[in-house]
């Protein structure tokens, strides 16, 4: 931290200036900026909702055991074939395979090791993913429920849940039969539309608080606000603003270290504003809410020329 009479380095904890004996003045929190603290804490939450909690109240969590898998297969005239009859499998419990004149091709398995559990369903997967003609497709991993479905010249589906894998392929005129089976077990998956729609607003006005705190942040630096709309441009900006020069625009170039590059961005963006240390990290680890707090609170941009 720099004093602000004497202009000399002095540590983040003094309340006197040891060279000159002024009084330090912390650079407090304006009105504003503590407004943004709670409703970014509230659209953080709620995203996080919609994102992650939404989706599962609306997917059917009826819990399948052999029994109804065996019975409900028996009473759509589906032929089942027990493979554990034919081959043994280490750490497999159950597993039962559709036979004609089943009108789909359906499994089911239970599993007691995980590791094969997971290279089964890996196996599926790739079987999914490689329907001819796709279309469409989609994958799902959440939690302790994965899904891939692809729609082509079948409509082939793959779930994994707990410790059961399922499997259901189809012909494409037969789809709409195939994921009542797989909603009828719990395995389809449906994405809630209301829910969508929250998030992309919340998204929306994410965004906007970000690009409102960016335009400030330019103006605190000395330049035109909506030099943060101009892609590239901004990013040169930002590098000579927060590093002292333009040629550490470079460094946002190089895959894998400009992940790197983005979080010392967020920690020197903090440091030429004469941020504490917790508040840097602070800039690290939650950034769309501290950066929000840096554009409208009181402090100062400085930064030494090289």
């Amino acid at each position: 931290m720099i004093c602000k009479n004497c202009k000399k380095n002095i540590s983040q904890k003094s309340e006197f200036c040891k060279y000159c004996g002024n009084k330090i003045k912390k650079d407090k929190l304006s009105i504003i900026s503590k407004i943004f603290i709670f409703p970014y804490i509230f659209v953080m939450f709620v995203i996080f909702i919609l994102m992650f909690v939404f989706p599962f109240v609306n997917q059917n969590n009826n819990s399948l055991t052999k029994e109804k898998f065996i019975n409900y297969m028996k009473n759509n005239k589906c032929n089942l074939v027990n493979v554990l009859d034919k081959e043994k499998y280490d750490g497999v419990d159950f597993y039962y395979v559709t036979n004609k004149p089943c009108p789909y091709l359906a499994s089911y398995t239970i599993f007691e090791n995980p590791k094969m559990q997971n290279a089964f369903y890996n196996s599926l997967v790739n079987d999914v993913k490689n329907n001819s003609n796709t279309r469409n497709s989609r994958e799902i991993n959440m939690l302790n429920y994965f899904e891939v479905s692809t729609y082509g010249e079948n409509f082939k589906l793959a779930a994994s849940k707990n410790n059961e894998v399922f499997y259901i392929s189809v012909k494409n005129q037969n789809t709409d039969k195939a994921v009542k089976v797989a909603k009828e077990f719990g395995f389809y998956f449906e994405e809630s539309p209301i829910g969508n729609k929250l998030t992309y607003i919340f998204i929306i006005m994410l965004v906007l608080i970000l690009m409102i705190s960016w335009w400030k942040i330019n103006i605190k630096m000395g330049r035109k606000g909506w030099i943060c709309l101009i892609p590239i441009y901004n990013i040169l900006c930002l590098s000579k603003d927060v590093f002292g020069s333009y040629k550490y625009f470079i460094i946002y170039l190089i895959p894998l270290f400009n992940i790197y590059s983005i979080h010392i961005t967020c920690y020197n963006l903090g440091k030429v504003f004469k941020k504490s240390e917790n508040y840097l990290i602070g800039l690290v680890l939650c950034f769309p809410l501290f950066v929000s707090m840096l554009a409208f609170d009181d402090s100062k941009y400085i930064i030494e020329k090289k």
